[in-house]
């Protein structure tokens, strides 16, 4: 999932990397009734990462090139410019 919004994000020479502690802090947030499947996953995903990153984009937060890097926080995840390079 993470991959197909790097796809989108390379128009604007973006992209973003999660780590595991990304990945477990999405699995916190998801994954406690699994008879949904894979769809609160991927709502998370759209809400904390697509969405906030647009949005971080549209207010200048961010630079519209390089690597993003993203960190959990205890409610939400942060966005780290981290390198120009792509």
């Amino acid at each position: 999932m993470i991959e197909d919004i790097n796809v989108n994000l390379e128009e604007n020479d973006l992209k973003i990397e999660v780590d595991d502690e990304v990945c477990r802090w999405f699995v916190e947030k998801t994954c406690q009734d699994r008879s949904y499947g894979a769809r609160p996953l991927q709502r998370a995903i759209q809400k904390y990462i697509e969405d906030a990153i647009a949005e971080d984009l549209l207010r200048g937060k961010l630079q519209k090139t390089g690597v993003i890097k993203v960190r959990p926080d205890t409610t939400k995840l942060t966005f780290e410019l981290v390198s120009q390079d792509t």
